[in-house]
């Protein structure tokens, strides 16, 4: 189908998921972008929509486009409940790593589980709930790479922009040439 229509959103979602599937991940990707900007989109909301959604915030996080990928997965909080996956998805995306859902070596599991909880938390509105856990973060992993910055991003979502000056400055300290932390 993609063959002969090359913007058929359904094709090409399809497509992307058995490159997925197949370990083919740049293929998957390319594909999957595709899909979501194709003249013939997926049905907003259908179930093939929100699989080729959420397999897509995994590539971009695996790529390393955590700035696009947290948009999506903005909309999945939003959208949907809570799942053990979309946790480890959002985790891996504020911590800024380059791993697939499901993926996670066990000795990082419990890092990516607090930072993906806490920004769920926090983008759903439950600010006090959001910061116990990124407190949580902060006592196991105070010198892990992207913990202050996701407790900065916390505190940006509460409006505490002390609080989320101090953790960004705090995540300088640990990774000198972290960007998004200077930017905020």
């Amino acid at each position: 189908m993609v063959i002969l229509d090359p913007q058929h959103g359904a094709a090409l979602a399809m497509l992307g998921l058995t490159e997925y599937q197949n370990g083919k991940y740049d293929l998957a990707l390319k594909h999957l972008l595709a899909a979501k900007t194709a003249r013939q989109p997926l049905p907003a909301g259908s179930e093939m929509d929100t699989v080729a959604r959420f397999h897509l915030v995994a590539l971009l996080n695996r790529a390393g486009r955590h700035d696009l990928a947290t948009v999506l997965l903005q909309e999945f909080a939003r959208e949907k409940p809570e799942t053990p996956l979309l946790v480890q998805a959002t985790g891996i995306n504020l911590l800024r790593l380059g791993w697939l859902p499901g993926q996670v070596p066990a000795e990082d599991r419990e890092a990516v589980e607090l930072a993906g909880r806490a920004v769920l938390l926090a983008w759903k509105g439950r600010h006090e709930e959001a910061r116990e856990n990124v407190q949580r973060l902060l006592e196991r992993f105070p010198n892990r790479p992207n913990v202050h910055y996701t407790a900065g991003y916390v505190h940006l979502l509460a409006a505490d922009d002390g609080a989320m000056a101090a953790e960004m400055e705090k995540e300088l300290a640990v990774t000198p040439g972290h960007v998004q932390a200077r930017l905020q």
